[in-house]
């Protein structure tokens, strides 16, 4: 079985024409498609509606998702008026990552290697007009700005995971709002990993959006935003289709056990490998080498290790257990287990 996650769509294609021609009979889900079939099960033949596209810069740019849906929205036979927002998340997977060039929890004031949204960046510019509408967080330096009163702000950077959401679903909704004759937001498609953890944020944001007064009293984005949005996480539908294909095939292992097998890995930099370039004091890749290294080059960069809170930020483990309950579970008590190997390591233990 193989699930194939690319941007374009293309590796999908590829890899069943490549099934196609060795005669293996295995099933291929497209991350991307089992997404867009998904989504599209929520309307019905004449309904209309808007669906935004909230992913990683180069997935929109790949136009992937759009394309995708329109092909399903004609392949479903729907008539009604849907339309395609797309909104290029910029920053957003490196906070959940703890990207260093894009969050820093230590600073008090901006930084020079802020790669973020801000007032004079050239693609994603912080519009000063909307300062009220994105209600950034300043808590804590959940914003760096270099003046003490946020008005006089010369430099703003954003430095939390909540606060690029806020940027980015204004970001979309001026979008909307400024197109001809839109349709309100009925669903939003995380087609990124890492987006999924940020639910509970996209929810407040959109709520507070659907429920902000202009000036002048008006809800301005109230008519661009359907009461319930349906927030899409692609990964629920590529297992809905991995449960029909094993099934079909009858291939389910009646003797498996999670509990007992399920094993769990991150990839860190391998500190062993001279040719790697890393932050001064810290075992993890710069932005531009982690981004930027030679194609077809192959080296040792990375090693493979079990789960632990040296190589996970705390606000990550957080988010496995509120996000994915069962699944953090699992990922701790393999940790713990092979902590115990190393005497128990207390950096291994999850609580």
């Amino acid at each position: 079985m193989i699930a194939c996650n690319t941007a374009t769509a293309y590796g999908y294609k590829e890899a069943i024409k490549f099934l196609e021609r060795t005669n293996l009979n295995i099933p291929v889900i497209g991350v991307i498609n089992a997404a867009a079939r998904g989504t599209l099960a929520k309307f019905t033949e004449n309904e209309n509606g808007a669906i935004g596209v909230f992913a990683t810069v180069g997935t929109i740019s790949s136009t992937g998702y759009e394309r995708t849906l329109r092909e399903q929205i004609e392949i479903a036979g729907l008539k009604g008026n849907i339309q395609i927002f797309n909104q290029g998340g910029h920053g957003i997977a490196e906070a959940v990552d703890e990207e260093p060039d894009f969050i820093a929890r230590d600073a008090n004031k901006p930084r020079e290697n802020y790669r973020g949204p801000g007032f004079s960046t050239d693609n994603f510019n912080i519009d000063r007009t909307l300062m009220d509408i994105y209600n950034f967080n300043f808590d804590d330096n959940q914003m760096l700005c270099d003046n003490k009163n946020v008005d006089d702000c010369s430099i703003i950077q954003l430095n939390s995971a909540e606060n690029y959401v806020r940027f980015h679903l204004v970001s979309l909704l001026e979008n909307m709002r400024k197109s001809e004759k839109p349709q309100p937001l009925k669903s939003l498609i995380l087609g990124c990993t890492h987006y999924p953890y940020l639910i509970k944020e996209i929810n407040i944001v959109l709520n507070e959006l659907r429920n902000y007064k202009g000036r002048n009293g008006q809800l301005i984005y109230r008519h661009l935003i359907e009461d319930q949005v349906d927030i899409v996480d692609p990964s629920v539908f590529v297992a809905m289709e991995l449960y029909e294909a094993l099934k079909k095939k009858n291939l389910f292992n009646e003797n498996g056990n999670m509990e007992m097998n399920s094993e769990f890995y991150i990839s860190v930099p391998n500190i062993d490998n001279a040719n790697n370039k890393l932050e001064n004091g810290h075992e993890r890749f710069t932005y531009d080498y982690k981004y930027g290294r030679t194609v077809n080059e192959i080296q040792e960069y990375v090693k493979v290790v079990p789960f632990d809170k040296e190589n996970i930020p705390k606000e990550t483990i957080e988010r496995f257990q509120s996000v994915i309950p069962n699944t953090y579970k699992l990922i701790r008590n393999f940790s713990q287990s092979n902590a115990k190997v190393s005497a128990q390591d207390p950096k291994l233990k999850f609580e």
